[in-house]
């Protein structure tokens, strides 16, 4: 996608937000517990989202 992608925005911090270029979305389902999205980013690839904070992405996953 162009620059006018979809961007998502997540407040991690009082005065610090963490921005992302979504490039497409995948899934999105709520549970009995909460809200699951699974999208897909320009930099980070899959990120998966629970009640709309990233929990985990592809370019992170070594670490787990």
């Amino acid at each position: 996608m162009n620059q006018s992608s979809p961007k998502y925005a997540e407040e991690c911090w009082a005065n610090v937000t963490t921005r992302y270029r979504l490039t497409n979305a995948l899934h999105d389902s709520k549970t009995p517990f909460q809200n699951m999205e699974i999208v897909e980013s320009a930099h980070y690839g899959r990120m998966l989202l629970l009640d709309g904070m990233v929990q985990t992405t592809e370019k992170d996953e070594f670490v787990y």
